[in-house]
C-alpha cells in the first residue's frame, strides 16, 4: 500500500517509492539520503508540531509535514 510519508505512524517502517516535490526541495531531500528505495521510520514529532524526525540510514532527519505529504512510501 502506497501512502504519504506524513501518514506513517511513529516507529512504523516504510520504503520511499517517489518524491513529488519542487525540484529545489527534492534535490535537498535527495542529497540528505531520501531517495527511491530508502527505508524510513518516523521516530518522534516536534513539540510545536509541523515537523517530524525520521530515521534514515542511521541518522535522524527532520522533515516538515508540508514536505512529507509529497513523499510517497510503501508500508513494510
Amino acid at each position: 500500500m502506497i501512502v504519504n510519508l506524513d501518514k506513517l505512524k511513529i516507529n512504523n517502517v516504510g520504503i520511499v517509492k517517489s518524491i513529488k516535490l519542487e525540484e529545489e526541495i527534492k534535490r535537498r531531500i535527495s542529497d540528505l539520503g531520501v531517495v527511491k528505495g530508502t527505508i524510513i521510520k518516523p521516530v518522534f514529532n516536534s513539540a510545536c508540531g509541523g515537523i517530524r524526525a525520521y530515521e534514515i540510514r542511521n541518522i535522524l532527519l527532520a522533515i516538515r509535514d508540508e514536505d512529507a505529504r509529497y513523499i510517497y512510501i510503501e508500508l513494510c
